[in-house]
């Protein structure tokens, strides 16, 4: 591993190292009076549209490590490290650990006081790093308190690299946590409900109060942990076939199945979508939030029937 003293610039692929190193860190940077000196000192001033949100509570910091389940071997990246609260507490319990924060004041501060040798801090916009150039191999658990302000974009960006993690224990805006989790029937159900649980096995394990961070977020946050399946949820055919028609259905939330499918991009006319619907036993007057997963898987694999029927008309 490299010094925790080397840190990258993702944005150009250029090595970069602090041009003024920043005061001291006060010794206590997990309580709100310990996180406002250690931004007066560095001269940083939380961005909201960055969703800066520090953990303040060694109690959080706990719950976040047990639920993570990490042992001595482990290979952890952060994203979102901040000031380092929780980034210390993972390099002193794992075998190696990347810490990505965008924010080039916070990773100065961080990075000046990392002392630790199996830690490497990156300054780097998570979205656009290369996992392969920077982890090597596989097999890394990822351990965050996620910002607020791209949590989406993030849970997005590991699903699509979900090979290279063995778990992902998070915390994030509890909206967020509700849409993930969603059931069919309930208005949080939807198209990221369906490709997060696809593709994750999700577990909560709690509410985390507003009050635990500084600045304090307009909104609680929840913990939780997402495995990557062996194998989907649902046995498909073709998984972009899946999505397809997924995104299809959810693209006017408030029709019928039936006039969904009929208006969407998949070569059906009204009665070639109330036939492919009767065909997999779904009622074409239901709507698309009240069909499982295993509904669409059967929709998906019946639909390339009537779409070639369709084309060959």
């Amino acid at each position: 591993p490299l010094s925790a003293k080397i840190f990258f610039r993702a944005f150009h692929g250029r090595l970069q190292v602090p041009e003024h190193p920043p005061a001291a860190l006060p010794a206590d940077i997990i309580t709100p009076s310990g996180i406002r000196a250690a931004l007066a000192a560095a001269g940083v001033r939380p961005r909201k549209r960055l969703g800066q949100h520090f953990l303040a509570d060694r109690g959080t910091r706990d719950r976040i490590l047990a639920a993570a389940h990490l042992c001595r071997t482990d290979r952890v990246l952060e994203i979102g490290a901040g000031l380092g609260a929780l980034t210390q507490a993972l390099a002193a319990q794992c075998a190696e650990v990347v810490a990505v924060e965008i924010d080039r004041r916070l990773a100065h501060v961080l990075q000046d006081h990392a002392t630790a040798p199996n830690l490497r801090v990156l300054v780097a916009d998570v979205l656009q790093l290369d996992f392969a150039q920077m982890l090597q191999t596989p097999s890394w658990k990822v351990v965050s308190n996620l910002p607020f302000a791209i949590t989406s974009p993030v849970l997005a960006r590991l699903t699509d690299t979900r090979a290279w993690w063995t778990d992902v224990t998070v915390t994030m805006q509890r909206e967020v946590a509700d849409r993930l989790t969603a059931r069919p029937g309930g208005s949080d159900y939807g198209t990221f409900s369906i490709g997060v649980q696809f593709w994750f096995a999700v577990k909560r394990h709690g509410p985390v109060r507003a009050s635990v961070f500084y600045p304090r977020p307009a909104v609680d946050a929840t913990l939780l942990t997402l495995t990557p399946r062996a194998a989907p949820a649902v046995p498909v055919t073709d998984p972009a076939r899946y999505f397809r028609v997924v995104r299809a259905a959810f693209a006017h939330r408030r029709k019928t199945l039936l006039n969904a499918l009929a208006t969407a991009d998949l070569a059906l006319d009204r009665d070639r979508a109330g036939a492919l619907l009767r065909s997999v036993e779904i009622d074409p007057t239901r709507r698309a939030q009240t069909l499982s997963l295993a509904d669409f898987a059967r929709l998906a694999d019946a639909l390339p029937e009537y779409a070639a029927t369709r084309d060959a008309a």
